[in-house]
């Protein structure tokens, strides 16, 4: 299935941000992993620390951070902060014009890969624990993994403030590492943080947060030898690789990369000392940005003062929310959850189709909101071979008391040794917009491909480890494409960006 495509190379440079200077531990794996790239690193820290922030304001300051990579010409963005990828990612991802990765996924990946217990720890900011986004992560490829997460804010400043006075003691970054930034005040406060995971009895530590690869001799010292500690750097660098090997985007072979290191805080010698400390690369170029001049942004008070529509979602999934607000960014429209509103609306989907299960769930929403534009999707696997099955029947498709195995393992045996080219099948996902008036808009949207003959993958969920997209011509299986590349053709994505056109055009 394979087509020789003629080499070709592309020495711009990668943007890589953080809110400060733990992005550029990420920043590392990707030199080490791609050595002939060029990289421009921006770093916050005239607004560090991004965790104790609202959200909103979070996203709008990686909105101003992407836009203005984009604007020195990068050829693809790595945000380097939990936080941020929180936040922002999937907004970035809708309205950059070049591929926007995170490090939530990646990190979540891996300590599935690892975990032996199924009992795993994340560690990580205050806005990166309220969102969830690790646990999400974690539990949509094994939903059997129980996940403990604790907030730990000072850890980011003990790495700060580390890089900035210990840093200047040691020659290289793995010195600085390996001496557990020894304090007895330090061990006092990662003693504390980390009491729980002790009677959790978890194998697997994840540091969900840029920063705390600096501080891995120091956890390490508390947590002891029999918890691995996993770092979402050299997984996110291997996602960089592959999207750039699938876009043919690689720098050339001889070309000689530089480095440049932007910072929204003064001193922008000392972030150059550090970057160069981290990464073991000297800067060609060391300059001071004020992001939010160059791109600035509404408060949230002037958002809220902008509210022209309320629109009530009919879901309390929250990665479903986030994927719709992002990409309906429509200005003075305000979102709200069904829980948000205080609503409870189960409304039988006995429809026998996609739009028809959506139009029933828009309706009660509107209805019970008191008229507030409503939407709601359904979405499904179509087999042709099947005649259309599993449909409206995906997630129940070997009864109400099935599983995915269960659903995987009935379509496997339906299809029995069917040749893979007659296999063909898409993913569709159907959007039902009620407005205040009750007049509806409709949109569609499909990934089309094949099904396999056994699972592969352990990205997805559903039918993702059987489902061969037809973009990546029968290579991967819809659960090993990267996270935020699946984004993009997603039927859901595809569908969002339908609507959004036709509700512009309204």
């Amino acid at each position: 299935m394979n087509t020789s495509i003629e080499s070709s190379f592309n020495n711009a440079p990668i943007g890589i941000f953080d809110s400060g200077l733990g992005g550029f531990t990420v920043a590392r794996e990707i030199v080490a992993a791609l050595p002939h790239e060029s990289i421009v690193y921006a770093g916050d820290t005239a607004r560090c620390p991004y965790g104790p922030r609202d959200q909103r304001e979070v996203d709008a300051f990686v909105q101003q951070i992407c836009s203005w990579l984009v604007s020195r010409g990068v050829k693809m963005i790595v945000i380097a902060c939990n936080t941020a990828t929180a936040a922002g990612l999937a907004h970035a991802q809708r309205t950059m014009p070049v591929p926007v990765v995170g490090v939530v996924e990646p990190g979540a990946r891996a300590a599935v890969m690892t975990t032996l217990t199924r009992r795993v720890g994340v560690v990580a900011t205050q806005g990166t624990i309220d969102s969830g986004a690790y646990e999400r992560g974690i539990n949509n490829i094994d939903a059997g993994i129980k996940v403990v997460s604790a907030a730990t804010p000072r850890f980011v400043e003990i790495a700060e403030s580390g890089l900035k006075g210990e840093g200047g003691q040691f020659a290289s970054f793995d010195e600085l590492v390996a001496s557990g930034f020894d304090s007895a005040e330090y061990r006092k406060v990662a003693e504390g943080y980390l009491a729980p995971f002790g009677p959790a009895n978890v194998d697997t530590l994840v540091l969900g947060c840029t920063h705390f690869p600096l501080l891995a001799g120091l956890i390490r010292q508390v947590m002891g030898p029999g918890v691995q500690l996993i770092s979402s750097a050299t997984e996110t660098a291997r996602d960089v690789a592959e999207i750039l090997r699938r876009r043919r985007a690689f720098a050339a072979p001889g070309h000689v990369p530089r480095y440049e290191f932007y910072t929204s805080g003064a001193d922008c010698d000392e972030f150059a000392r550090i970057g160069s400390l981290v990464l073991g690369v000297e800067a060609d170029r060391i300059r001071t940005v004020d992001f939010g001049e160059l791109h600035p942004m509404d408060t949230p008070a002037d958002k809220e003062s902008k509210v022209e529509k309320k629109v009530v979602i009919a879901t309390n999934n929250a990665h479903k929310v986030s994927e719709i607000t992002s990409a309906l960014d429509f200005e003075g429209w305000d979102y709200s959850t069904l829980r948000d509103a205080g609503l409870v609306s189960n409304p039988v989907e006995d429809a026998d189709t996609f739009e028809g299960n959506a139009r029933i769930k828009a309706r009660a929403a509107h209805e019970l909101s008191g008229g507030l534009a409503a939407l709601a999707d359904d979405s499904g696997l179509v087999v042709d071979a099947l005649g259309g099955a599993p449909g409206v029947f995906s997630s129940r498709y070997a009864g109400e008391d099935g599983n995915d195995a269960a659903n995987n393992e009935k379509l496997l045996r339906e299809l029995g040794d069917l040749p893979f080219d007659q296999r063909t099948a898409r993913f569709v996902c159907t959007l039902v917009f009620i407005d205040e008036d009750g007049s509806e808009t409709v949109a569609r949207g499909t990934i089309e491909g094949k099904i396999g003959f056994e699972e592969r993958g352990d990205g997805g969920f559903g039918y993702d480890p059987l489902f061969y997209p037809d973009f990546y011509e029968g290579e991967l299986t819809l659960a090993e494409v990267p996270q935020e590349a699946k984004n993009a053709i997603s039927h859901r994505g595809n569908a969002l960006r339908q609507l959004k056109e036709m509700l512009g055009k309204k």
